[in-house]
């Protein structure tokens, strides 16, 4: 019979509202030190068919290194009014943060390590008293009262299992956590480069619609000096296309600036307010992850996976728990009785 091994798990865990850059930036580098390369969040100003290996090397949990907003380090949530956000490295930041959901899967990390530790211990001892209202005479005499002390003694294999279980799950909700991280960072990610294409498309939609301007005047001159007129009309109606694609993108932009605040956790802007600002790309540092590097990542370092193998490492305890349920657990015991008369007190 496997009779299973009790492991202590510790994962680099830290609560949300404790994070500051320092122990973001630490946890980062703890849980990748077994990659074979750290991977770099600088991955911007990239085309858009590049955008995946982008967002993969963010799935993968890169390390990075957060520069405070405004050049103070943001306090929680709850104290501090929420800053800008200026660079990736701060979406990241104020995300992790102010994520509730992050916070949730902390608070299950937490209570079933406690769980973890009180697990395999020996149940707690019983003691009890009793009072013989009719007195129950004995060769010593009659018996008044009586103390009993007794402790379960589960059978062998028993606590082991039950230690692994726990163990096992305290586990696979350290995983949960990790992986909830990596997800919030990927959704913060893509609203980053995404809220950056719109800014660079809507600056690209400005600058060619200055170009239609001064191309209108030189048409305007040439309709003046007896030409085509349709080439004017041509103009105008570029012109107008471009206004109607401007207005949308205004709109994609608002409806992404409060996709962004909701999860970055920070207030909502007010009608008229001004949205947030536009993330300025800059060149990509490093050469991009070959797709086997991510591959292999993906499939042996993600925490999702490993959630499933602690998960299923439980099951296989818990069934092996189950088997020795039927046996039986013996229990040793004291009793303590007082006899009357000028009797000599029984201990059994």
């Amino acid at each position: 019979m496997n009779q299973g091994h009790h492991t202590s798990h510790r994962l680099p865990i830290a609560a949300p509202q404790e994070l500051d850059s320092m122990k973001i930036r630490d946890l980062y580098a703890a849980t990748n030190s077994t990659r074979r390369r750290a991977l770099s969040l600088n991955l911007v100003k990239m085309p858009r068919h590049n955008l995946a290996i982008g967002m993969a090397c963010l799935f993968l949990g890169p390390t990075i290194q957060f520069s405070s907003c405004n050049g103070a380090t943001p306090g929680p949530a709850s104290e501090t009014a929420a800053p800008t956000p200026a660079t990736l490295h701060d979406y990241a930041f104020l995300a992790l943060r102010n994520n509730s959901a992050l916070q949730a899967a902390y608070q299950k990390f937490q209570a079933a390590e406690h769980r973890a530790a009180g697990a395999g211990t020996l149940p707690d001892p019983m003691i009890g008293f009793g009072h013989f209202i009719e007195n129950v005479e004995t060769r010593l005499g009659p018996m008044k009262n009586q103390v009993m002390v007794s402790q379960m003694l589960p059978w062998f294999g028993k606590l082991d299992a039950g230690r692994s279980v726990a163990s096992h799950m305290a586990l696979a909700a350290a995983y949960e956590y990790e992986s909830q991280r990596l997800q919030i960072l990927r959704d913060t990610g893509t609203a980053y480069y995404d809220y950056a294409y719109l800014g660079r498309r809507d600056a690209v939609t400005r600058e060619t619609r200055e170009l239609l301007k001064r191309l209108a005047v030189i048409v305007d001159d040439k309709v003046r000096a007896g030409g085509n007129y349709s080439q004017q009309l041509r103009v105008e109606i570029e012109t107008e296309k471009l206004e109607d694609r401007l207005r949308q993108i205004d709109r994609a932009r608002r409806r992404q600036d409060a996709k962004i605040r909701a999860l970055l956790g920070i207030d909502p802007a007010a009608e008229g307010s001004p949205l947030l600002p536009v993330p300025v790309l800059e060149d990509p540092k490093g050469g991009k992850p070959e797709p086997s590097e991510l591959r292999q990542a993906a499939t042996g370092e993600h925490p999702s996976l490993k959630q499933l193998g602690a998960q299923a490492a439980a099951a296989q305890q818990r069934q092996r728990l189950a088997r020795l349920a039927p046996i039986p657990d013996p229990t040793i015991g004291a009793n303590y009785t007082e006899i009357g008369d000028g009797g000599d007190d029984a201990l059994s």
